[in-house]
C-alpha cells in the first residue's frame, strides 16, 4: 500500500522550501540548462562527468544524470517517494528500465513542468544528502 498523505505532506514542504527567486522566474524546466540550474542551486549540490554524461552529486552521491539526445533525466527517489509520483504523475515521472528498485527515476521536464521538475529534483536531493544537510536545508 502506498501512503500518499505521508509523501505528499513532505513533498509540498520541499517545494514550498525549494521555490527561490531563480526558480520562480523561470518558464519551463525543459531544456539541459535549465534541470541543470534547478539541480545546481540545491546546497553543495556540483555537476561532475559520470560515464560521460552530465550527472548531479551532492557530497559524492549521485542524485540526477542528463542524458544528452533524450527527453528525460535520471534521478534517484526514496522507494516510496518513486511509487507515489509515479502514481500521482505517470505522464512525467516513469520506473528507469534499470534499477527501477533501487529508486532509479525517469523525469520528464517537459511534461512535468517547471514546480514538479524542482519539487522531484530536491526530493532526489534529499535522498542522498547528508541526513544533517538534508535536515538543516530541508
Amino acid at each position: 500500500m502506498i501512503e500518499i498523505s505521508r509523501v505528499s505532506t513532505n513533498a509540498e514542504i520541499m517545494l514550498g522550501s525549494s521555490r527561490t527567486s531563480a526558480t520562480m522566474a523561470r518558464k519551463s524546466a525543459t531544456v539541459p540548462l535549465d534541470v541543470r540550474g534547478l539541480a545546481l542551486e540545491l546546497p553543495e549540490a556540483y555537476e561532475r562527468p559520470h560515464r560521460r554524461k552530465p550527472t548531479f552529486w551532492v557530497h559524492e552521491r549521485i542524485f540526477c544524470m542528463l542524458r544528452p539526445g533524450e527527453d528525460y533525466v535520471i534521478v534517484k527517489l526514496e522507494r516510496d517517494d518513486q511509487l507515489n509520483m509515479i502514481e500521482g504523475h505517470p505522464d512525467a515521472v516513469t520506473p528507469a528500465k534499470l534499477y527501477s528498485h533501487h529508486g532509479w527515476t525517469w523525469l520528464y521536464p517537459e511534461r512535468a513542468g517547471p514546480d514538479l521538475t524542482a519539487l522531484v529534483l530536491r526530493l532526489a536531493w534529499t535522498h542522498v544528502a547528508p541526513k544533517r544537510l538534508a535536515r538543516a536545508h530541508g
